[in-house]
């Protein structure tokens, strides 16, 4: 009777699995049950983490050579930070993974990814692109690695084209979102600033989206309609949450910095500086934008004292570190700003993905340092770090250096 019941299972699971072989990564087709709590699995991904990796968990139990669910256990640690669990997983995934060449492919992204080597993730990435590139999540996948990882926006729009967007529920599909939002940021890097307009307008009055929303805005500061973004963000004030519109008011500001405008974009600093005075209790987020916003007007004696709460709060953040060490060089106290980057030093580790040598090219360049900034960061890049939507051009800390040749030799690293 238990033939019976393994050899229903295995052909149940071949038949749910055959309509689809180029989506198929198995060698032997999964338990049917298995692959039913696999399904159920990615309905609660992106929705309900505990629910999601409960039932990567049960598939996995149910079959353990079922290859999908162990793969999507090691995407989930990697996405939420926890690198040293994805690592273990992969390593026993790798361990007892036949010759599939496909499988192979997918095991080696992810061990690229997890080196940080991103020129091996997108080699590895388009390989898997090519069998299958009208699958959703492979193909936002792959939109991301090229824009975030190897930074080549022009490859992003023949990805993006792939998949037709026109019918698809964006608000319950969280990989539509991120075509959506990567496509916008490309056309961005690309110039192409009224395109991002008329594809992102009509989420102005939408609740939610607040990716979206700050994509938009960089489009109009960056086409010269300034005005319009502060309007938008007048309207945002009264409609969004607190914490959300103070993110997009910070992000607004630091694009209006980097391009420029640095008195409207300390306006805004301003806004936020006293928004967040006003409110009756002030928690420690609130006390991270506010420490950002005093360093960036200026307010170097104000932010230090915030600074050294919050890095007492973040521990291990540091990007804060480093904000700490600026504001004592501006305050002259060159022997707290050493002590500071030495321990930044010293907290070197593993899956660090050249955070801190980023934070230390942010202190360089804040201090005038170009040769120590450039070396820094191009060790960031190298280790890899992501060029996302707030470093590198956008961050205001290097704006003296973001049109120089190294940096735009940094920018084309993984090229």
């Amino acid at each position: 009777l238990d033939c019976i019941e393994e050899l229903k299972q295995r052909i149940l699971g071949y038949l749910i699995t055959a309509e689809n072989k180029k989506l198929n990564l198995q060698e032997t087709p999964p338990k049917f049950e298995a692959y039913q709590y696999f399904l159920q699995a990615k309905l609660e991904q992106y929705q309900n983490d505990e629910e999601h990796l409960s039932l990567l968990q049960k598939a996995i139990d149910a079959d353990s050579m079922f290859f999908e669910p162990r793969t999507y256990q090691v995407i989930y640690y990697y996405n939420s930070g926890q690198f040293q669990i994805a690592d273990s997983l992969l390593n026993d995934l790798t361990r007892s993974t036949g010759t599939n060449e496909r499988q192979r492919n997918l095991l080696s992204l992810y061990e690229s990814l997890l080196a940080g080597n991103h020129k091996n993730a997108y080699r590895y990435l388009s390989n898997e692109y090519a069998i299958t590139p009208f699958h959703l999540e492979t193909n936002a996948s792959m939109m991301t690695v090229s824009l975030q990882m190897v930074n080549q926006p022009q490859a992003v729009d023949s990805i993006y084209r792939e998949i037709e967007m026109e019918g698809l529920d964006l608000e319950n599909c969280f990989f539509c979102k991120e075509r959506l939002y990567i496509k916008s940021l490309s056309e961005i890097e690309l110039g192409n600033h009224e395109e991002v307009i008329q594809l992102l307008d009509e989420y102005v009055s939408q609740k939610g989206y607040p990716k979206l929303k700050k994509v938009l805005l960089r489009a109009y500061v960056l086409s010269g309609e300034e005005n319009r973004a502060k309007e938008i963000l007048s309207n945002l004030q009264i409609t969004s949450p607190v914490e959300e519109w103070t993110d997009i008011q910070l992000f607004v500001a630091k694009t209006l910095i980097s391009k420029d405008s640095e008195g409207m974009g300390l306006a805004l600093l301003a806004e936020i500086t006293d928004l967040i005075r006003t409110k009756e209790e002030i928690g420690p987020a609130d006390n991270k934008v506010l420490a950002e916003c005093l360093l960036l007007k200026g307010d170097y004696m104000e932010a230090r004292d915030l600074l050294v709460e919050v890095v007492r709060e973040y521990k291990g953040e540091v990007s804060q570190l480093a904000m700490l060490a600026i504001a004592n060089t501006r305050l002259d106290d060159q022997k707290a700003a050493a002590q500071i980057i030495e321990e930044m030093e010293a907290n070197r580790a593993a899956y660090q993905y050249g955070s801190i040598d980023y934070a230390l090219a942010q202190y360089y360049a804040y201090t005038g340092d170009e040769e120590n900034m450039n070396k820094s960061l191009l060790k960031a890049v190298a280790e890899g770090y992501w060029y996302d939507p707030y470093s590198f051009r956008y961050d205001p800390f290097l704006k003296p250096y973001a049109k120089t040749e190294s940096f735009e030799r940094i920018m084309k690293f993984w090229h």
